[in-house]
């Protein structure tokens, strides 16, 4: 995925586009095969129910390498709070069976640079670090 520049505010057109960036910034594996999975029925159940339970103002993304699922929501937030000039969004992520297993607020300024501003969990960090893409 090119590295754009994040700019503000966020159009729900362009929310699914952030959310890819994110993940292929700091989740995805570099460098390795992955397909987006378009449709929720592809997913396991669990994970089906999530996606079609989200918010109306949320998009959702999963991708596979064929044995691993990445799978997560993101909605718009407020960026005055941490970054004026940014694109903020909070993301969730989910395991296989549903469950959330880490989220928080992320930002993006011009720099084309994701930062974690609010981790949810204490798991979250690894994303941060982008340690689960490497």
């Amino acid at each position: 995925m090119p590295s754009e520049a994040c700019s503000a505010p966020v159009f729900e057109a362009s929310l699914g586009a952030y959310l890819d960036q994110l993940l292929h910034a700091r989740c995805l594996p570099r460098g390795g095969w992955v397909q987006r999975v378009f449709n929720p029925a592809d997913l396991p159940v669990a994970l089906e129910r999530r996606v079609r339970a989200r918010s109306p103002a949320a998009v959702w993304r999963a991708y596979t390498d064929g044995v691993r699922l990445w799978c997560a929501t993101c909605v718009a937030v407020d960026a005055s709070a941490y970054r004026p000039s940014a694109v903020a969004l909070e993301v969730l992520f989910f395991e296989n069976d549903g469950a959330l297993c880490a989220g928080g607020i992320w930002t993006c300024s011009g720099d084309g640079v994701w930062r974690l501003e609010k981790p949810i969990d204490g798991s979250y960090e690894e994303f941060a670090s982008g340690a689960l893409n490497s």
